[in-house]
């Protein structure tokens, strides 16, 4: 919060600003909602809620990422096997032909 808001809230003099600074009770309200949370002792349930639902957002889009990742790799695994496979096959095929 501006601290020339805080001091217009409190109700105390800003001295020669308030012929510069004259801001609407909309402006003030909007940046007083701002540190709200922040100035709120008694909202600790409300901010743990807060923050449990983002950690819980995180967690399963970390999830999702690990899921992606492990597909990915195992198609990956899979991929390797198969061209192994088939280079095992060519060089058996090979090594039975006489040249």
């Amino acid at each position: 919060m501006k601290p020339i808001n805080v001091e217009l809230t409190l109700g105390h003099n800003i001295g020669i600003s308030a012929s510069y600074y004259k801001p609407n009770e909309n402006e003030v309200l909007e940046d007083y909602l701002t540190a709200v949370e922040s100035l709120t002792i008694s909202n600790d349930k409300t901010k743990l809620t807060k923050q449990i639902a983002e950690l819980k957002q995180r967690s399963k889009k970390a999830k999702v990422v690990s899921t992606i990742s492990h597909a990915t790799n195992a198609l990956k695994l899979k991929d390797k096997e198969e061209r192994n496979d088939k280079s095992k096959e060519t060089l058996l095929i090979f090594s039975k032909q006489d040249f």
